[in-house]
């Protein structure tokens, strides 16, 4: 196990981090920190924009969909909108929903780095701290979101089995694809 300046390195160790800080020993960020941070800010700054431009772009999908679906409802009866798999309200609800999940991840690296970015103008430790803050909600929002979708693949992957098999035997054995 190495340790360096008090804090146990050892990767296979799950200690609480917050218990091996030292309050004596402060943080310095040196010139070459300081140019990866901002240089890090300035394309996190970018995604943001692009996630925040396809944000906006999901929701005018979603709503373009759910007020297009009574169109097409009207018309189910014609060839091309006879097989949708889905209601075009469950397709635009779960682009809605996609675009407010999606929100919050990029709300927070937004946050990230208008913070980093003063905190290393102005070598304010507040700002700096408030923009590592923000980058450990992205992460946690993210590992969340994860975790539901992983215990969600777990449901529906049964489910579409027992399904397929169910549909098999409805149609009297006959291959499905």
């Amino acid at each position: 196990m190495k340790k360096s300046n008090g804090i146990n390195l050892s990767g296979l160790e799950t200690k609480n981090l917050d218990t091996q800080i030292s309050p004596d020993k402060p943080l310095i960020i040196n010139p070459e920190g300081k140019s990866h941070l901002i240089t890090t800010a300035k394309w996190v700054h970018f995604i943001t924009i692009v996630g925040f431009v396809i944000i906006i772009l999901m929701l005018l999908i979603g709503v373009a969909t759910m007020a297009l679906s009574t169109v097409v409802n009207e018309y189910r009866d014609f060839q091309v909108f006879q097989y949708f798999p889905m209601s075009m309200i469950v397709i635009g609800v779960s682009h809605t929903l996609t675009a407010v999940i999606a929100f919050f991840p990029i709300h927070y690296l937004y946050k990230f780095t208008r913070k980093i970015k003063l905190g290393m103008a102005f070598n304010n430790q507040d700002h700096i701290s408030e923009a590592f803050r923000n980058l450990k909600k992205t992460a946690k929002f993210s590992g969340i979101v994860t975790i539901v979708y992983l215990a969600l693949m777990l449901l529906i992957i049964p489910v579409l089995i027992l399904s397929a098999g169910l549909l098999r035997n409805l149609v009297g054995g006959i291959p499905i694809m």
